[in-house]
C-alpha cells in the first residue's frame, strides 16, 4: 500500500522567543534576575503556547510555597503578557499568574532555584485582551521583529516590573520533510516501519505531530487510514544530546542553542542569543549586542564586539566581555571574569577572579571571597568577603 507523510508545517505553527532583563524595563531596573522564553502560535492564530524559565527571583510565596530566600524584595507578585512596543509601557493583556490561564498554567520551581512556567493563551481564556488581537502582528513578524507583545515579571521591590522581555518573531516551526512511498506486508506480517526524516537543529521548541496517511491497498483492506506520530524536542534537556559539531550564526539576529554535551556556538553579525545548555561549552559572539547564558558546565564565553551581556550560569566559567560596554555575571561558582576593552560592569558571586582591564569599569565583588584585579598587568588586589554583599568598586586605569 501507499503511504504519505504530509508533515511540512501543515499546522502553520510559528515560533517566537524572548530574553528577559532589567535593562528592558521602562525605566531600566538594575536587576540580576534573568529569563528566557519560547512561544508558538498555532496556524489558526487562536492559541499561543508559552514556556519560560526565570532565574534569580523568589516564586515561593506566589505559588503558595515556602519562600526561596529570606529577602522579601525579590518575591514575585505577578507574571503578565503586556501589549506594547520595545521601550514603551503597555497594559496587561494576559495575567498568567492570577487565574486568566487557569486551565493550562503550570509553574515548577527547579532544583537550581529557577522557575519554569508553561501554558497556552487561548481565545477562550478570560484575558484582558484576546490573543486574536495580536494574531496579525505575530504572523507577519519576521525573525527579530518586535511583535508588540512583551513578558513582564513583577516583584515587591519593582512593582512596575523587575525584568522584561520583548517577544520577537518568528520562524516557521518546521521539523520534518514531507515524503511518500510504498510499504509491503508479507503473509502474516502485521507491522511495518515508516521512516520520518526529521530536520535536526539546536533550538528548544515544542513537541509536534506528524500525520501519516495510508491508501491504495492491494489484496487487503485498511482498518484505519490515518495515524499520528509525535516528534519530540531533543534540545530542551532531555539528556539524549546531539552531535558535538559547531553551530554558526549568520548576519541576522540568531538564536544558537546547545544541548547537554560540549557545544561550540559561534555568532555572526546581528544581536544574537546564545543558550549553551549543560556541558563544557564554548561560545563566541560577533558584531552586535549579544546575550549569552552558559547554563550548566564549565564554559568559555567571549562577547567580542559591541555591548554584550554574559551570564556564566552554574559551573566554573571564564567570561570575556571583549570590546564594548559589557555586563558580565559570574553566578555562584568559581569563575574568572574579564571586562577587557570598554566601560564594563562585572558581577562576582562565589570565589571569583575579576579583572577590569581597560577603561572605566564597575566591579561588584558580591557574596563570597572574590579577588578583584585592576588588570592582568596591574595585579594589585582588592578582596570582597562573604560578609560584604555586592560591594561596589569603580576602578580606573
Amino acid at each position: 500500500m501507499d503511504y504519505a507523510l504530509t508533515f511540512a508545517n501543515t499546522e502553520g505553527n510559528t515560533a517566537y522567543e524572548t530574553v528577559l532583563s532589567g535593562k528592558q524595563e521602562v525605566p531600566p531596573v538594575n536587576s540580576k534576575a534573568t529569563g528566557f522564553g519560547f512561544f508558538q502560535l498555532n496556524g489558526k492564530g487562536d492559541a499561543l503556547t508559552y514556556a519560560t524559565k526565570i532565574s534569580g527571583l523568589d516564586f515561593g510565596p506566589l505559588l503558595g510555597k515556602a519562600p526561596q530566600t529570606p529577602d522579601t524584595a525579590d518575591d514575585v507578585t505577578g507574571v503578565h503578557f503586556h501589549a506594547g512596543s520595545l521601550g514603551v509601557n503597555g497594559p496587561i493583556a494576559l495575567d498568567i499568574t492570577k487565574g486568566q490561564d487557569a486551565d493550562d498554567f503550570k509553574a515548577t520551581i527547579n532544583p537550581d532555584g529557577s522557575t519554569s512556567i508553561t501554558g497556552i493563551w487561548e481565545t477562550t481564556d478570560k484575558a484582558n485582551q484576546s490573543i486574536s488581537n495580536f494574531t496579525a502582528g505575530l504572523q507577519s513578524a519576521t525573525p527579530g521583529d518586535d511583535t508588540k507583545l512583551y513578558l513582564n515579571v513583577h516583584t515587591k521591590a519593582s512593582p512596575g516590573g523587575e525584568i522584561r522581555g520583548q517577544i520577537t518573531g518568528g520562524r516557521p516551526d518546521v521539523s520534518a520533510v514531507a515524503s511518500k512511498g510504498q510499504i509491503t506486508f508479507n503473509p502474516g506480517q502485521t507491522k511495518q516501519v515508516i521512516t520520518l526524516n526529521v530536520i535536526d537543529d539546536r533550538l528548544p521548541e515544542f513537541d509536534e505531530t506528524a500525520p501519516i496517511f495510508l491508501s491504495n491497498p492491494k489484496g487487503a483492506a485498511i482498518a484505519d487510514a490515518q495515524g499520528l506520530g509525535t516528534i519530540l524536542d531533543n534540545d530542551g534537556g532531555s539528556g539524549k544530546g546531539l552531535p558535538e559539531t559547531p553551530q554558526t550564526g549568520g548576519k541576522g539576529n540568531d538564536t544558537l542553542s546547545g544541548d547537554n554535551g560540549n557545544n561550540t556556538l559561534i555568532g555572526g553579525d546581528g544581536d544574537d542569543f546564545f543558550y549553551a545548555g549543560d556541558g563544557d561549552d564554548k561560545a563566541f559572539g560577533g558584531k552586535g549586542k549579544d546575550f549569552f547564558y552558559g547554563d550548566g558546565g564549565n564554559d568559555d564565553i567571549n562577547g567580542n564586539q559591541d555591548n554584550d551581556t554574559l551570564y556564566g550560569g552554574k559551573g566554573n566559567n571564564t567570561l570575556y566581555g571583549g570590546q564594548g560596554d559589557d555586563d558580565v555575571y559570574g553566578d555562584g561558582d568559581d569563575d574568572v571574569l574579564y571586562g577587557n576593552i570598554g566601560s564594563d560592569r562585572i558581577y562576582g558571586k562565589g570565589k571569583d577572579k575579576l579583572y577590569g582591564n581597560q577603561d572605566n569599569d564597575s566591579i561588584y565583588g558580591g557574596v563570597g571571597e572574590s579577588t578583584i584585579y585592576r588588570s592582568e598587568e596591574h595585579t594589585s588586589e582588592l578582596q570582597s568577603r562573604g560578609l560584604i554583599s555586592y560591594a561596589v568598586f569603580c576602578l580606573k586605569k
